[in-house]
């Protein structure tokens, strides 16, 4: 299973309907929004890349969206490719103590 993020930019005054119409698709699930910049994240779930680029290309497609790009993409079938111990050292790459995370501690909040 494909697990992207995407980020969508709409007017302010379509925030909400863009939203339900985001959600009413399959595959997709809006994460987080921003009435006040119009920036919707949306969640899609895909069995193949092909799918993952078919249902970006379906979010551009919609009346109303001024942008929508993949910021993040998980590849499940990719799990293999790292070792337990990579991962337990993932932190240390970061260069951040092994206690804390990869993830900046302002997109934690």
């Amino acid at each position: 299973m494909n697990i992207s993020a995407i980020l969508v930019t709409t007017s302010l005054d379509n925030t909400e309907s863009m939203i339900n119409i985001l959600n009413d698709l399959s595959g997709l699930e809006v994460f987080h929004h921003d009435n006040t910049t119009g920036k919707i994240i949306v969640i899609q779930e895909a069995n193949s890349i092909q799918d993952e680029v078919n249902g970006l290309k379906r979010i551009k497609k919609i009346p109303g969206i001024i942008l929508a790009e993949m910021v993040q993409h998980y590849f499940g079938e990719d799990t293999h490719l790292y070792s337990a111990k990579d991962i337990e050292n993932m932190d240390d790459q970061c260069g951040i103590s092994s206690a804390s995370s990869c993830i900046p501690e302002y997109l934690n909040q």
